[in-house]
């Protein structure tokens, strides 16, 4: 199994195919393997690079300071990749805004899905990272934790398909429940990434669920206000995990935005 070593991280990642660079970037408690339709898909046309952020699939634990974006950099360094076109989606979509204010120059354009820029949230925390879930994971454990996280509202919708279920539980299932009882080092953008969106010149697509929370909705229309060249779109009968929801129609959108584009 492919992996690079990080500081003093192990970072797991596949690659495929050839051609423009795509990196794809999971959200909370899932994995790279969430996006094995669009590798799948694209990896015909174009290079593209899956991984496991720091703390999460088959990746390191974090037991020091760390940056989501600085251990994508080392990545890319280490697999003499230049420049990419970042496909981000919950957390990964924050990651990718990141990433883009630090190294626009290895940035070729963001498809930020179902996200929100660091900053968005400072004022509530996401429920990912709530305490009620902590006291849960501490009270009666992991998969009391596990299963009170996959009934919220971002993974829930009236009319989401069983597949799209099935597979959002599988691999949430493997999820260690770290950041539940552990203090996580990460160091995020600063200033926030909200305050710095007019910096970011590359293409960029946003997409968003219909049935998606009002937060990623809002969160949505405040980045498309903020990137200068960037374009909104809404998948219909997605929710928060649009890619799995709907992912011929995911492919599809970002299949158009990168033909326009590049």
């Amino acid at each position: 199994m492919p992996f690079v070593s990080v500081s003093d991280a192990k970072i797991y990642y596949e690659l495929k195919g050839a051609g423009t660079c795509l990196v794809f970037i999971h959200g909370f408690s899932l994995s790279s393997r969430m996006w094995n339709r669009q590798v799948e898909y694209f990896s015909n046309h174009f290079h593209t690079l899956t991984y496991d952020l720091r703390g999460f699939g088959q990746s390191s634990i974090p037991n020091s300071s760390y940056s989501h974006s600085e251990d994508l950099a080392a990545l890319l360094g280490q697999i003499n990749i230049n420049e990419a076109v970042l496909v981000g989606l919950s957390r990964g979509g924050r990651v990718a805004i990141d990433f883009a204010l630090a190294y626009p120059e290895k940035t070729k354009g963001l498809i930020l899905a179902d996200t929100a820029p660091v900053g968005f949230f400072a004022q509530n925390k996401r429920t990912s990272e709530s305490s009620f879930l902590s006291t849960i994971f501490q009270k009666q454990g992991l998969n009391a934790a596990l299963s009170e996280w996959l009934s919220s509202p971002l993974f829930n919708f009236d009319g989401r398909n069983f597949e799209s279920v099935e597979e959002t539980n599988q691999i949430v299932q493997d999820y260690s429940g770290w950041h539940w009882h552990s203090e996580d080092p990460l160091i995020e953008s600063s200033p926030y990434a909200i305050t710095q969106l007019g910096k970011i010149k590359t293409p960029t697509l946003i997409l968003v669920g219909e049935n998606d929370i009002e937060q990623y909705q809002q969160a949505a229309d405040l980045m498309k206000q903020g990137i200068e060249n960037s374009k909104k779109t809404i998948l219909r009968n997605a929710g928060h995990i649009s890619n799995l929801d709907q992912p011929e129609k995911f492919n599809q959108h970002l299949d158009r935005f990168l033909e326009k584009s590049f």
